[in-house]
């Protein structure tokens, strides 16, 4: 009898835990609905033509009712397939198997050391129950659950990640003429010619005075430096004069 009512109870479980996700993703994909803009014409950017972004348009399928998508989207992920990213121009799941390995050597260790954490702290509260112990568990795990998860992510980042590196070129700057070439100066000895920056970019590196450098080590696939360097905004660039 018991057992009977263990399976009924898992079974409801199942359900609603179905239902849930569902109705999460309904939400999800909804919200990215709403969101304004053209995401095919902010990709090709304010020069593609109105054939372009058309053409795109029905590649990727956002030519069709949203239901359709939906359905679509929900039907792939079923299949094992989650779409074509229009930025890398690849299969999402082409890009996320390379780097789900790096993923999960970071969150088992974190998922083993947060549960046996916090069945230790949950029983000495219970067994303290009222107590100034009780309190300060009370207090500290209000505020874990409190934090939104993606800005803890950026924080355990900036400490564990970002602080401390070795190497960093001493003073460098991007020299930019408001053109779609520019010359970044990692070291005096160093320069880096950057032959294209896309129609998204312009706009914000006009304005901006200093840029996040991110170094990638692409056959590890993690990032092995990190610095701003300053933007220094001339009228002409000599280096990139004549690039087309």
């Amino acid at each position: 009898m018991k057992s009977n009512n263990l399976a009924k109870m898992i079974g409801k479980r199942v359900v609603q835990s179905c239902i849930t996700i569902l109705l999460v993703t309904l939400f999800v994909f909804a919200l990215i609905q709403m969101v304004p803009g053209d995401p095919v014409a902010n990709y090709l950017g304010a020069t593609a033509t109105e054939e372009q972004i058309a053409y795109y348009r029905h590649l990727y399928g956002f030519d069709r009712p949203v239901i359709v998508q939906y359905l679509s989207w929900i039907g792939g992920l079923f299949r094992g397939t989650m779409g074509q990213s229009i930025s890398y121009q690849s299969e999402i799941a082409d890009i996320i198997l390379p780097r789900l390995g790096t993923t999960l050597t970071m969150v088992i260790p974190a998922f083993i050391i947060g549960t046996i954490t916090g069945i230790l702290f949950g029983i000495i509260a219970a067994k303290n129950r009222g107590k100034t112990i009780d309190s300060v568990i009370s207090f500290f795990a209000n505020i874990g659950v409190s934090m939104p998860m993606f800005w803890l992510g950026m924080m355990g980042m900036l400490v564990f990640a970002l602080k401390g590196r070795q190497g960093r070129p001493q003073s460098p700057f991007l020299l930019y003429d408001g053109g779609r070439h520019a010359t970044f100066y990692r070291r005096p000895n160093e320069v880096i010619l950057i032959d294209y920056i896309n129609d998204r970019v312009l706009c914000e590196l006009s304005k901006a005075q200093q840029i996040l450098i991110v170094e990638i080590d692409r056959e590890r696939n993690c990032v092995v430096g990190d610095y701003f360097a300053r933007i220094k905004h001339v009228e002409k660039n000599n280096l990139t004069d004549g690039l087309t």
